[in-house]
């Protein structure tokens, strides 16, 4: 399987998950390493235009496509096991204890969630400390990624 990550150049090769650990994000809390991907480059890009706040310049950015080889567990909740809220914006303490959770239970290495922004795809939730992330994820290519300006005006 094949999914898409839009970040800064910088840190283009970092798998880390350490700007969700930074920041939380919709589906961990400050503190929690998780590495954010989607199903199709565009819902990645629109993804983080939505996310982005206009408090972050999405100039000198990368697209990252990583594989993930098929016999990597992948936890895939119904929409009524989520949270109640976990498509409000902003984003609940809920969402964020689930995927926290899920995190430290290493009970997979990918989380399979509906997108926030378009409810109908999906994103996926890499575990970086699972210790399978190593051996069932890799990059398969990056390359430099433009937004269309038209989505700011």
């Amino acid at each position: 399987m094949e999914v898409y990550r839009i970040c800064k150049t910088k840190f283009a090769s970092d798998l880390s998950g350490i700007g969700a650990k930074t920041y939380g994000g919709r589906w961990n809390k400050i503190g929690t390493s998780m590495l954010y991907c989607s199903s199709h480059i565009s819902l990645c890009a629109l993804e983080l235009a939505c996310n982005s706040g206009g408090l972050v310049s999405l100039s000198d950015m990368q697209l990252i496509c990583l594989s993930i080889k098929e016999q990597a567990t992948i936890l895939k909740p119904s929409k009524e096991e989520l949270p109640n809220e976990w498509n409000q914006y902003p984003s609940t303490i809920y969402s964020q204890n689930y995927g926290s959770k899920w995190i430290e239970s290493f009970e997979s290495l990918v989380m399979k969630v509906p997108s926030a922004v378009v409810a109908e795809e999906n994103n996926y939730l890499l575990n970086p400390l699972h210790p399978q992330f190593h051996k069932q994820v890799r990059v398969l290519w990056t390359k430099p990624f433009n937004f269309d300006p038209r989505l700011f005006q």
